[in-house]
């Protein structure tokens, strides 16, 4: 078993998902900060972070 293959694709798609989530956070969680109308949503970020890491491992096509 290649276990640095493994290890190497763990860390590649934990870097990613931290990435992601931090430009979610960074320009939607900014943008729905500054319009009024977003700030009830805001609590939807952390389902768009989870969306945006879905379609990012399906467009990479990982898997484990």
């Amino acid at each position: 078993m290649d276990t640095g293959g493994i290890f190497g694709t763990l860390t590649v798609i934990l870097a990613l998902s931290f990435m992601v989530e931090t430009l979610v956070e960074a320009l939607i969680g900014r943008l729905a900060d500054h319009v009024p109308a977003l700030r009830p949503y805001k609590w939807a970020l952390v389902y768009l972070a989870v969306a945006a890491g879905i379609g990012g491992a399906w467009v990479y096509r990982f898997d484990l």
